[in-house]
């Protein structure tokens, strides 16, 4: 008995003294109530109520771990085996139903705390709360600094997708930690997944049938607790090719009405082309009203066959006949054949053909030799008045400095001036003339010197040089004359 009551007595002591610290403890943060002064008689070990969870710190927001305890006399945190007693304010209160103590308290890990822990495991807490009848350990939080890159691994692109046809959209968020979660904006309105509509684990768009109500501009989001991303808005524009509606009734024929059309019509609206192509075919057709009393079918007989031609240069001949006597009508039956017929030549036929020349062809050859013989005869014509007017030059600058630039009318030339003899050497066949200047005498006679090996033929000037000269010149007036007559 004296045993069991200083045993007693010593927990009082340490009762009283723990609720003391922790009353001074409430009274500081305002968090104690009057319930501290209470005596607790609770036999059984401390029980978490609430443990700490895993959790992230960000950049400007620190982590924040709750522990709960019952039938505790004080909760702390132990952190990477660093424990936190004093440092971090409790509230301690008493269920009024069962009159348990409750304590509870809680504790703010920045990022520095979480970068400057260089151990091997991650940064890691954990509740620790302590009776009179032992302590206990809650489950390890751990804290990891949350994060989100900017850029993503995949951003959507454009698409274009027909109508009723499947479509994704695909996007792979940035890393980060912990993993965002990504979600879609439909012209900037969060899109709502449905039967239709899915966004898959990986973030990817999928549309089911794509409807034209789909198109619009899509945006890509991906959030954490760190950040958001956000990627451009991109197109999805869902076409529809134009599909025609079903035919109209025929419209009515008036009566006793021949060779008079009636039409159907429909429209191109199932669907509407929207960004697609239009519907192919025509929206109206039409045919003839047909009375049985007026408009008499008529079915087309061919007309009698032509003469067969003559035998081509490919040694074939032809024949046709035409699908008129009559005409098809009122939905007759076209002829029934072929309107031309195709015969091989003979080969006595095709050799006579083939060397036969067309009368087209001779005539002409004929007038393009004719064209050329008289463009040739034009030619050397032009060449020898061109020549000669180019000897009239000549002969015309000797008449003047024989006459000393001016024309003599009389016959006589004076005999006073010094005048050119022309003299020709036959020399070895070659032909050379050669003219010296004289006193204009009768008497008067130079031989010029020539190689005695030449046999010389001479004529001495005087009255024939002059007669040879008088008779170029009027050549040349007479060539000038004509020149100026036709416009030379």
């Amino acid at each position: 008995m004296l045993y069991a009551s200083v045993v007693l007595c010593f927990c009082h002591i340490i009762i009283t003294s723990s609720n003391q610290d922790v009353e001074s403890m409430g009274e500081e943060d305002g968090l104690l109530d009057d319930a501290l002064d209470l005596p607790f008689t609770s036999e059984h070990l401390p029980v978490f109520l609430e443990e700490p969870v895993d959790t992230y710190a960000m950049k400007n927001k620190p982590a924040v771990l709750y522990c709960r305890s019952a039938h505790a006399l004080q909760v702390f945190f132990k952190c990477s085996g660093e424990a936190y007693h004093r440092l971090l304010p409790q509230q301690v209160f008493v269920d009024p139903e069962t009159g348990v103590r409750v304590v509870e308290t809680a504790i703010n890990i920045t990022r520095n705390m979480v970068e400057e822990y260089f151990g091997k495991d991650r940064f890691q807490c954990q509740c620790v709360a302590w009776s009179s009848r032992g302590e206990i350990e809650s489950q390890p939080a751990t804290v990891e600094n949350a994060y989100l890159q900017r850029q993503f691994l995949t951003v959507p692109h454009p698409e274009k997708v027909e109508v009723d046809h499947q479509v994704e959209m695909q996007c792979l968020p940035p890393s980060g930690l912990p993993s965002p979660t990504v979600r879609w904006l439909r012209n900037g309105v969060p899109v709502e997944p449905d039967a239709n509509v899915i966004i898959s684990s990986e973030g990817h768009l999928l549309i089911g049938q794509a409807r034209v109500s789909d198109s619009a501009n899509y945006t890509c989001v991906a959030e954490n607790v760190a950040a958001k991303r956000v990627t451009k808005p991109v197109l999805l524009l869902v076409y529809a090719n134009g599909g025609w509606s079903p035919w109209t009734e025929w419209s009515d024929c008036p009566q006793h009405s021949c060779d008079v059309q009636q039409s159907r019509y429909r429209l191109c609206n199932k669907p509407s082309p929207h960004h697609g192509l239009p519907c192919p075919g025509a929206s109206v057709e039409t045919r003839e009203c047909m009375d049985p009393d007026l408009c008499l079918v008529v079915d087309g007989q061919w007309s009698p066959w032509s003469e067969w031609s003559v035998c081509d240069i490919e040694c074939k001949q032809y024949r046709a006949r035409n699908c008129s006597q009559p005409a098809p009508s009122h939905n007759g039956k076209p002829c029934p054949g072929e309107g031309v017929q195709v015969l091989s030549c003979f080969s006595g036929q095709c050799k006579a053909t083939k060397n036969k020349m067309p009368a087209d062809l001779a005539m002409y050859t004929g007038f393009v030799v004719a064209v050329c013989v008289f463009t040739c005869v034009l030619l050397v014509i032009v060449f020898i008045m061109y020549y000669r007017r180019q000897q009239c030059t000549v002969h015309t600058a000797v008449v003047s400095d024989y006459y000393g630039g001016e024309e003599k009318s009389e016959t006589q030339p004076d005999v006073t001036k010094t005048v050119l003899y022309m003299y020709s050497d036959i020399d070895g066949g070659r032909h050379k003339q050669y003219m010296l200047p004289h006193s204009d005498s009768l008497h008067h006679y130079d031989v010029p010197q020539l190689s005695p090996q030449s046999s010389s033929h001479w004529i001495v000037g005087n009255r024939l040089e002059d007669f040879e000269i008088l008779k170029s010149s009027q050549e040349c007036s007479l060539m000038s004359t004509f020149d100026q007559k036709h416009g030379l």
